[in-house]
């Protein structure tokens, strides 16, 4: 079919019809939308006001990667000591506690972070819920009707 695409309706027309015309003015409406919707997003901050939950969580999960990887050093020092015939029963007794003892608080870590972007996100999640509904409640029935929830979504944070 060049040249040419399907209407709504199963009728064939010509590409650079005003119909086709309308629909590239409708696009350029919708990225407009969109970048306003994102001007929104960064005026309110991305995070919602959680900016700092969401830092707090990152930290705990970095720090959470550190204490994974440390282990691995710890077995390093006890294979050393064994191959050098330095190792001590009390040493490596020491640093197999230390090991677990990172091992645990890596799941702690990872616990803890996990625990404060979800709350965060549904915090931010709930704001924009209602942000929502705030919007739809004074628009006219028939223009909610007309039109996506999802395009709702995109545009609740264009004003």
């Amino acid at each position: 079919m060049q040249g040419s695409e399907t209407a709504d309706a199963g009728t064939l027309r010509p590409l650079g019809s005003p119909a086709d015309a309308k629909r590239g003015e409708g696009a350029a409406n919708e990225q407009k939308r969109c970048a306003e919707a994102f001007r929104g997003l960064v005026a309110d901050g991305a995070g919602g006001g959680k900016t700092g939950e969401y830092a707090l969580s990152i930290l705990a999960a970095l720090l959470g990667v550190a204490c994974s990887l440390a282990p691995y050093f710890i077995m390093i020092r006890i294979i050393t000591g064994l191959v050098n015939g330095t190792a001590e029963l009390s040493r490596c007794l020491t640093l197999y506690l230390w090991m677990a003892g990172f091992w645990a608080l890596r799941y702690v870590l990872h616990s803890i972070s996990t625990t404060i972007s979800h709350h965060a996100t549904f915090h931010v999640l709930a704001k924009t819920r209602i942000r929502l509904m705030d919007k739809l409640a004074t628009l006219p029935l028939g223009t909610v009707l007309e039109r996506s929830s999802g395009s709702y979504k995109i545009s609740s944070w264009s004003g």
